[in-house]
């Protein structure tokens, strides 16, 4: 019987995965992957968990309960076993419906790699031009994907333990969970949109650096001697690549990076503050109460 059709027809195997969901995201709100990237969200009551431009190139799965997203003014609901995969120039919100503490709202959010994307697809193309076969169904396979994932975060949760498995088993983990997404109905979107990046690669790049050092000054000039650009011509293809300016995404990554470690912890404003990036605290809070309509300390007292 083909997977998709297997998962379907038991549904207690879908019941089982989404407890041992459960099981790696023990706290409220975002909780850490197996590598970075990779955010397991746990709400046991409606809640609006994302909202705004989206940053990268996410890959959301539902594992148990539903939600509600809105992409640019358009609204569907989604349960378990359900993918969506967002451009990173869609603004979203992502509202959960239905959750309780005994059956909470969960998801696994994966921001898929382009470069990673554009191997595995070559891989599976080579494979098929030369003879192979695949055993998938493609078309009417997504329950089976999202299972699929959904295993490879589980099985990577239970066996990376430390900076050394990090390092050598997260790769191949990725890898899978790639291979599963090009096979499913969304592979030939992902492939689009995988191709679309590989022209911001120096932006791309920049991202990332950003992202990993959001503690420090970054200045615009910084940005494009990273990407071996002049500030002009940086500045330009920064913002056809994110429909952003460099200096407004870079500040709605720290200040979403500091929503989650508000959510997610118990340090005081004043650390946040510095570990987003902001020298002053009363200007990170002037800009998240901008941005969020609540201050970082309402926001912080919301998930406590």
């Amino acid at each position: 019987m083909p997977r998709h059709r297997l998962y379907r027809h038991r549904p207690h195997l879908v019941q089982g995965l989404g407890a041992q969901i459960a099981e790696q995201a023990p706290m409220e709100g975002p909780n850490a992957g197996p590598w970075p990237g990779l955010v397991t969200y746990r709400y046991s009551g409606p809640a609006l968990w994302m909202r705004g431009q989206v940053q990268f190139l996410p890959l959301v799965i539902v594992a148990q309960g539903h939600h509600q997203v809105t992409i640019d003014g358009m609204t569907r609901v989604q349960g378990p076993l359900q993918c969506l995969v967002l451009r990173g120039d869609e603004q979203v919100d992502v509202e959960v419906l239905e959750a309780s503490i005994r059956r909470p709202y969960l998801s696994v959010v994966l921001e898929i790699d382009p470069g990673l994307v554009r191997r595995v697809a070559s891989d599976i193309l080579a494979w098929r031009t030369t003879g192979g076969r695949t055993d998938i169904e493609l078309g009417g396979a997504e329950r089976a994907c999202a299972y699929e994932l959904l295993a490879v975060v589980i099985r990577a949760g239970r066996r990376i333990n430390c900076g050394m498995d990090r390092h050598l088993l997260a790769p191949l983990y990725q890898r899978e969970m790639v291979y599963w997404l090009l096979q499913s109905e969304h592979g030939p979107q992902v492939r689009a949109l995988a191709s679309a990046e590989s022209a911001t690669v120096g932006v791309s790049a920049v991202i990332a650096y950003a992202r990993a050092h959001l503690a420090e000054p970054l200045s615009v000039t910084k940005m494009a001697k990273l990407a071996n650009l002049s500030t002009s011509a940086f500045a330009h293809q920064f913002r056809d690549a994110t429909g952003r300016p460099p200096h407004q995404f870079l500040r709605d990554m720290r200040l979403s990076y500091a929503r989650e470690l508000l959510a997610a912890t118990d340090l005081p404003v004043a650390r946040i503050s510095r570990e987003v990036g902001y020298a002053s605290p009363s200007h990170f809070i002037s800009a998240f109460h901008t941005r969020y309509g609540v201050t970082p300390l309402a926001y912080s007292n919301i998930y406590a």
